[in-house]
C-alpha cells in the first residue's frame, strides 16, 4: 500500500511540474520512499489541496484539516 501510494505521490508531482505555473507554486513534497503511511497521506493531502485551488496556492503551506 505504501508502495502505491509513493508512486501516485511522484506521479503527481512529475505533473503538477509539467503544468505552466502562471504564478502557481506547486508544494513541496517529501517523495522520500521511506516515510510513513501517514506521512505519505499528508504528502498526498498538500498535492490534493493544490490541485482543487491552485490560485490560493501562495497562501497555502499545510493541508486543510478535515473534519
Amino acid at each position: 500500500m505504501r508502495a502505491l501510494i509513493h508512486s501516485m505521490l511522484v506521479s503527481l508531482s512529475r505533473s503538477c511540474k509539467e503544468i505552466p505555473s502562471m504564478g502557481r507554486y506547486p508544494p513541496r513534497v517529501n517523495l522520500c520512499p521511506k516515510q510513513s503511511d501517514v506521512e505519505l497521506v499528508d504528502e498526498l493531502k498538500k498535492m490534493i489541496c493544490y490541485l482543487e485551488n491552485p490560485e490560493w496556492s501562495y497562501l497555502v503551506n499545510k493541508p486543510r484539516q478535515v473534519k
